[in-house]
């Protein structure tokens, strides 16, 4: 929760800085463009509060802006950078274990522009100290929690209140012309599924809601024909622009972000615009005296609207009597658009858009963020210190530069001081990618050779500058270039036995074009194959502990989620049968990474015979979610017998029919009694077979 709590932080800052721009703007895009651009402008904020991703604009050098509070600490000897990680990567900022970096050559690692658009505008470190900074966040996460379902649930309690007063004092309109009136306008908005009108005294001004079956309320006693015309055609524009989803998806976003003044300021401004903008929709289709009829409506209606209370799931003909004059204005003051304020808009929605596009703000708590601007090498100590952060980035940047013609470097582990590209995929140990930048080196295939044997690989690049090759570093560290002039060749690439590494190697390239291609592989040639240094990293760790070389329980437990799930349960029941013990967190998180199957199986056995302890019946609820549906009674009954129904009253949620059954069955014939009430109450969780079945056991005295 605490990752997720973050998540909607960032978006949160994200949207309000979107909506900062927006409102910076205002006043002059208020004066020449159309209302409705400036209303629906406003669904930029909502796309960035929804979409946690940026794109990447080096005019911008957003990638490069960076807002610290305090400099992170840390005390993780080797950590992966997500914005240096390169495209065959299938990992995301996790720590690699200093026992698996250790196997590899020393170098290092700076910041560099992510393939997958991930780029922050800003990045907010909250700086805590290491023993209490998950104690701080998780609260801080449960108190926003707590605001978000409140908030939800006022929302909804008041719409809802308000919807059941409308439907006690409605009553359908059986007025002829102003259902004809109704249907007319319909037909020419295209509205297929017509809204049902109704009038009702506790409305003063018309008030549509409803999402899936819109009605259109209007004050009792309100049989003007002119006037009504007016009010019909304003609330079905709303209901054929679909305002209501706009309102709703704005103000459950605002439940979420509920702490942000920001966007609360944010959403009267859209329900602003949202009237402005239906005014302007009207206007186009009414002469200069009917605007002139219009604007008196409009007055009337705030004459008798004293008693409206906004609701915020709705739509209305006058919401806000300050409102009232600026919408005055804007029918006084009504002109077509005209092509040069056209194009004028559709550059500045372009403009905000870009804007929007390459906005981001993350937010994180950790320490050991993977977006930290000091990146140092495996096994060494990482410093707090802004001049060694600033040596670092130096170093960084520098063996990037010389890597290219640097045998020894280029032999060791990759360093990158940039690495992006526009485009790129990689499949089936096949590479295509477009605008290609790369200063430094990059990893494609590491090969572990059984025996010397050889590949075919097919290459070809355009260089539009810079220094760009191709090379394959043999075990001893000799270099053979394979490709330094990007015309299309393929070449025979030999694998001694040992560790053998395909690297692309750039000294400031820009490329337009690449394409590499090493399909025709024999995999029984190698003994493992990793198509980057950070994949072999983890498995590293797998191999040493399926091996019995080692017993890295805390480094295994960091790279879980970019293991395979056969592969975690393999080395799960090796870590048991060398007596490795487990808290319950980290058999819940086993056991989702995991074959649920397989380590469900391995998890009950090492409880039966001792290797593990029984959980407690607190921690029943943590694993069972988690466990395969055919150990969950298992597990359910290494509880006492005295623990044992309150356990099973709190997680039978997580029990189909049958373990119920078991369980309840093993609970009675271990002397489990049930009183009538405990009956009753457990009458409500079983399914009618299930309560019947216990009814007729305890009727034979179990």
């Amino acid at each position: 929760m605490k990752t997720f709590f973050m998540e909607i932080l960032s978006l949160s800052l994200s949207g309000t800085f979107v909506g900062l721009i927006i409102l910076l703007i205002r006043p002059l895009t208020g004066k020449y463009f159309s209302k409705s651009w400036n209303y629906y402008i406003w669904l930029l904020v909502l796309v960035r509060l929804l979409l946690p991703f940026s794109i990447e604009a080096d005019f911008l050098k957003l990638s490069s802006a960076s807002i610290s509070l305090e400099q992170a600490e840390t005390s993780t000897d080797f950590t992966t950078d997500t914005n240096a990680q390169t495209p065959s990567e299938n990992i995301a900022g996790d720590s690699i274990p200093q026992t698996a970096a250790a196997a590899l050559p020393a170098s290092t690692k700076t910041d560099t522009p992510s393939r997958f658009f991930h780029n922050a505008a800003f990045e907010l470190h909250i700086p805590t100290k290491n023993n209490t900074r998950d104690t701080f966040v998780t609260a801080v996460a449960i108190l926003w929690l707590l605001g978000a379902a409140a908030a939800l649930f006022i929302r909804l309690w008041d719409y809802r209140k308000f919807v059941n007063r409308i439907k006690e004092t409605r009553a359908t309109v059986t007025d002829k012309n102003i259902i004809l009136t109704a249907d007319t306008l319909a037909d020419k908005l295209h509205i297929r599924k017509r809204p049902v009108l109704y009038d009702s005294a506790v409305v003063s001004v018309p008030v549509t809601v409803g999402l899936f079956h819109p009605m259109v309320v209007i004050p009792k006693g309100a049989q003007d024909m002119t006037q009504m015309s007016f009010i019909l055609q304003h609330e079905l524009i709303h209901i054929s622009r679909r305002d209501l989803w706009y309102k709703w998806l704005y103000q459950l976003l605002l439940c979420v972000h509920w702490f942000n003044p920001i966007l609360y300021l944010v959403g009267q401004r859209i329900n602003s615009d949202c009237e402005l903008s239906c005014d302007e929709a009207v206007l186009a289709r009414l002469t200069s005296d009917d605007r002139q009829t219009y604007g008196n409506v409009l007055l009337d209606t705030a004459q008798h609207s004293l008693t409206y209370r906004g609701i915020a799931f709705s739509t209305t003909l006058l919401s806000s009597k300050k409102d009232l004059r600026k919408r005055l204005d804007g029918i006084l003051s009504y002109k077509k658009q005209t092509r040069f304020r056209l194009m004028l808009s559709v550059c500045t929605l372009m403009a905000v858009l870009m804007l929007t596009a390459c906005s981001n703000v993350s937010v994180s708590s950790d320490s050991n963020s993977p977006s930290s601007a000091s990146k140092t090498t495996a096994g060494r100590d990482r410093s707090t210190t802004d001049s060694t952060a600033a040596d670092n980035e130096q170093n960084i940047r520098r063996n990037a530069e010389l890597v290219y013609d640097d045998a020894l470097l280029l032999a060791g582990e990759d360093v990158q001081a940039l690495w992006n590209a526009s485009g790129y995929h990689s499949t089936n140990r096949h590479i295509d990618s477009t605008d290609f930048l790369l200063n430094g080196s990059n990893s494609i295939l590491i090969a572990y050779a059984a025996k010397d044997t050889q590949i075919q690989l097919e290459s070809s690049f355009s260089l539009s500058s810079g220094k760009f090759k191709i090379v394959a570093v043999a075990p001893d560290g000799s270099i053979l270039t394979v490709n330094d002039t990007g015309e299309h060749t393929t070449q025979t690439v030999p694998m001694k036995q040992g560790r053998n590494v395909i690297k692309l190697v750039g000294q400031q390239a820009r490329l337009g074009t690449l394409e590499i291609d090493f399909s025709d592989m024999t995999d029984s040639d190698f003994n493992h194959l990793y198509y980057s240094e950070q994949t072999e990293a983890i498995y590293l760790v797998v191999d040493s502990i399926l091996t019995g070389e080692s017993t890295q329980k805390d480094e295994f437990m960091k790279v879980l989620a970019h293991i395979e799930p056969a592969e975690v349960s393999a080395v799960f029941a090796t870590l048991i049968d060398r007596g490795i013990t487990f808290t319950t967190d980290e058999l819940a998180k086993l056991l989702f990474y995991s074959d649920k199957e397989q380590s469900s199986k391995c998890l009950m056995e090492a409880i039966a015979s001792g290797k593990l302890e029984a959980p407690k019946s607190e921690e029943i609820g943590d694993l069972l979610f988690y466990l395969d549906d055919n150990y969950k009674s298992a597990l359910l009954k290494t509880l006492p017998t005295e623990e044992f129904y309150d356990a099973f009253m709190e997680n039978n949620f997580c029990l189909n029919t049958e373990a119920e059954k078991d369980c309840l069955s093993h609970y009675l014939q271990n002397g489990g009694s049930l009183s009538y009430d405990q009956f009753k109450e457990l009458s409500f969780c079983l399914d009618d077979t299930t309560a019947q079945w216990l009814y007729g056991q305890l009727l034979q005295g179990h």
